[in-house]
């Protein structure tokens, strides 16, 4: 995009946030608003506050690594934090519209609710996926938020734990799916190794120029 006050083609990638089926393409921007100390984000306020409704903006076609294999009757393990959840939800829509009855676990970590993006998505998929398990972590939740009605646990996502209790008969050979900030796919990554999951079934979207390559 180019943006108006100084004609600058600005590029940017966001994560596709729907099923690939769909006759649209959808992303979910989160808008940087500066107030956390950071530059505020030029391109994330300009769609938030700037573009309507009909307006045609370019784009290239959809690519990437995160195309998990939706098929299958192994469990399926989506593990993500903050804008993390985008890819995942696209996952969940996918499923959704295959009408999927694979096993398949949320988990989700987030600051409160005011930080949880698309949670209309998840609960319209806690409807229609019969193997579907969540569990929702808020490490500082608000007043509005109503544990054990909104989220299930409060402080940081620990992946050990949550297998244990929505896996209660063992891991299996269950595929895992990783997006969210750098520091917290490496704390869950190290994690699952710790529980014997081969690095082979351990997969992750990365946002921004960290590869991970280390820890492959």
């Amino acid at each position: 995009m180019t943006l108006p006050e100084d004609g600058l083609r600005q590029l940017r990638q966001y994560s596709l946030s729907d099923a690939p089926q769909q006759p649209w393409w959808r992303i979910t921007v989160k808008r940087e608003d500066g107030r956390t100390g950071a530059a505020p984000g030029r391109v994330s306020n300009w769609l938030h506050h700037h573009v309507q409704v009909g307006q045609t903006l370019r784009c290239s076609p959809a690519f990437g690594d995160f195309h998990p294999a939706l098929t299958g009757d192994a469990p399926l393990v989506l593990v993500s934090a903050g804008v993390g959840v985008t890819p995942m939800v696209s996952v969940l829509n996918a499923l959704v519209a295959q009408r999927s009855v694979r096993p398949v676990l949320f988990l989700h970590a987030a600051r409160a609710s005011r930080h949880h993006a698309l949670q209309g998505d998840l609960a319209a998929a806690r409807t229609q996926l019969p193997g579907l398990r969540t569990l929702i972590c808020y490490e500082q939740p608000q007043p509005e938020d109503r544990l054990g009605e909104t989220f299930d646990v409060v402080g940081r996502l620990d992946v050990g734990a949550a297998l244990a209790r929505l896996l209660p008969d063992g891991l299996g050979e269950a595929e895992f799916q990783l997006c969210g900030p750098q520091a917290f796919m490496r704390e869950q990554w190290a994690a699952l190794l710790a529980l014997g999951v081969p690095a082979g079934r351990i997969h992750r979207e990365v946002f921004g120029p960290e590869l991970l390559d280390h820890l492959a």
